[in-house]
């Protein structure tokens, strides 16, 4: 599995701060702590400063490829800054993402036309994100056909069936694993951001590292992720967790555990210390 860091997103404070105050010192710590725990990319989103974005994300990526010569992934909702960052990577990038609405399949083209790179594209269409496994399926489907339609080798292309938080949506991760199962079956390459499993939850990298485990399990090709919590790089290289606690955890995220009642009543009790 292909292993994004996703820490250095300007959504989060401390990094919207560096940025406005160009902490160049806090911003390659960022980085070099989730190369460290294993991040093959180091995905850079500046979207917050709208005006300053493309200066933003350029001098970052820039001052990051300068510094640990590592892969990238350019998160940006911008095609034309998009554009412009891709050829100044180093090496292949990834693009993270585009949907696969009619108007944005087209970036496919050019953003190839720039340089190849793996593109990251949602499971959703002109009718919106679908709720069921199929809805999901199908539209990977389609994306992969447009693909291949352009000449575009569909390993470049990767998938994301979009995770969302088993606080609100209950069944959603389920969705998630079958679909990743079910395109693994397929030959069409699958990603996701993983942490947003376990928004609202307590002990989210106990949920994060338990649902990563998981979606190893379905076949999932890459993940956006914080290598950095330790118990999230121990999923990562195999280390298993008191069966107890990763059963509390695992009934939560497979909804067999009704809105994580049982799991935050361990939670509360301290039972998902370890």
């Amino acid at each position: 599995m292909i292993v994004i860091g996703e820490k250095i997103n300007s959504t989060r404070k401390k990094i919207k701060e560096a940025l406005n105050e160009k902490r160049l010192d806090i911003l390659m710590e960022e980085a070099l702590g989730q190369l460290s725990c294993g991040a093959e990319y180091i995905d850079i989103n500046t979207a917050t400063g709208i005006a300053r974005e493309r200066a933003d994300l350029i001098w970052l990526l820039q001052n990051i490829q300068d510094k640990f010569d590592c892969s990238l992934s350019i998160d940006s909702p911008d095609p034309s800054i998009v554009k412009e960052a891709i050829k100044l990577c180093g090496k292949k990038p990834f693009v993270n993402s585009i949907t696969g609405e009619a108007s944005r399949l087209t970036l496919l083209n050019d953003f190839m036309a720039q340089r190849e790179c793996f593109i990251i594209i949602l499971a959703m269409d002109d009718d919106g994100m679908p709720s069921d496994v199929a809805g999901r399926v199908s539209i990977a489907e389609k994306i992969i056909a447009f693909a291949d339609s352009q000449g575009i080798d569909k390993n470049n292309i990767f998938i994301d069936p979009l995770v969302k938080p088993i606080s609100t949506e209950p069944e959603q991760a389920v969705f998630f694993l079958d679909t990743i199962k079910i395109l693994k079956d397929k030959g069409i390459r699958s990603t996701g951001g993983l942490s947003n499993v376990s928004f609202g939850l307590p002990r989210r990298d106990l949920l994060n590292a338990v649902f990563i485990k998981l979606a190893l399990d379905a076949g999932i090709d890459a993940a956006i992720i914080d290598p950095t919590q330790t118990i999230v790089k121990d999923s990562i290289g195999g280390k298993k967790m008191p069966e107890k606690i990763f059963l509390l955890a695992k009934n939560a995220i497979l909804g067999r555990d009704a809105y994580s009642m049982d799991y935050i009543k361990a939670f509360r009790e301290g039972r998902l210390d370890f």
